[in-house]
């Protein structure tokens, strides 16, 4: 398991056998109890982690001042204008988040790709964000942007985008429908009295 997260592959003709223990020991300074969530799928894994390099991020960022960020998507599709891919994508509203956790912010701490940990680390300690989907920028094609408000200056995060379920639908029943994470994107706030380019943003722009 990295980092919260182990999706294995098997060809099965029987039964098969799936179990789970904690580390024996996670150093000072930790204590609790551990979660599990293990899905099983014929189709495709039911939660999913996607590792993108950081020259070939998902998410990338716009621009940032003191409290606030903007990021966005690459492509969600290569379609054009008016074919069917490109119109679903436009109407789905706010398929991923945005999770964005300062460095020194324990939580997260071996959740890194772990949908469910990262979620609930999040629900402690949420940003506001704002978000919707876009054609702006490379391509003019459909991407989600994101206006994360509510950081610190001066400060170092780690942005992870997330979606749960596989776009059109979620949870139990539905292939692929649980939690998908992406790799993160790391980036720092301005420092002092930075004056803000970011402004408002138009979540519906084409």
């Amino acid at each position: 398991m990295v980092g919260g997260h182990v999706s294995v592959t098997v060809n099965a003709s029987s039964n098969v056998y799936i179990g789970i223990a904690a580390p024996s020991s996670m150093g000072d300074g930790f204590s609790g109890e551990w979660q599990y969530e293990v899905a099983a799928s014929i189709d495709a894994p039911y939660h999913e982690y996607n590792f993108r390099e950081p020259a070939d991020a998902f998410v990338f960022l716009v621009d940032s001042d003191t409290t606030s960020a903007l990021f966005v998507t690459d492509n969600l599709t290569l379609s054009d204008a008016g074919d069917e891919d490109y119109e679903r994508w436009m109407r789905a509203g706010n398929p991923f988040q945005l999770f964005a956790y300062s460095y020194n912010m324990t939580g997260i701490k071996g959740m890194e790709r772990s949908y469910c940990g990262l979620l609930n680390a999040w629900n402690e300690e949420p940003t506001s964000q704002v978000s919707g989907m876009t054609t702006r920028g490379l391509g003019h094609k459909p991407k989600e942007q994101f206006y994360v408000m509510g950081l610190n200056g001066s400060t170092p995060y780690h942005a992870f985008p997330v979606m749960y379920g596989n776009s059109t639908a979620a949870g139990p029943g539905v292939v692929g429908g649980g939690g998908q994470v992406w790799s993160p994107v790391n980036f720092t706030t301005k420092a002092g009295e930075y004056a803000p380019r970011i402004g408002i943003v138009n979540m519906h722009g084409r």
